[in-house]
């Protein structure tokens, strides 16, 4: 399940967040890897709300964005 994005409000801009539990060092989700034909549009641009942060809670690894901690629903994707 992809995650989603949303208004941010504490950073007055758009943020991407997990929908489901993801374990530290697994991959939340790729980038520019498109799923099927509907999805196309959002994976090429989430990566573009993908909020920076001073203790990020994923990192990139070539095209994919992995947790380096443990990820509960609703919790922000930050690199």
């Amino acid at each position: 399940m992809l995650p989603i994005v949303k208004w941010c409000v504490h950073r007055n801009a758009l943020g991407v967040y997990t929908r489901v539990h993801v374990k530290k060092d697994a991959s939340v989700f790729q980038l520019g890897v498109p799923i099927d034909r509907r999805s196309r549009y959002v994976l090429a641009h989430l990566g573009a709300h993908v909020n920076r942060a001073e203790n990020p809670s994923c990192a990139m690894s070539s095209r994919d964005i992995v947790a380096v901690v443990d990820l509960k629903p609703g919790d922000e994707i930050t690199t």
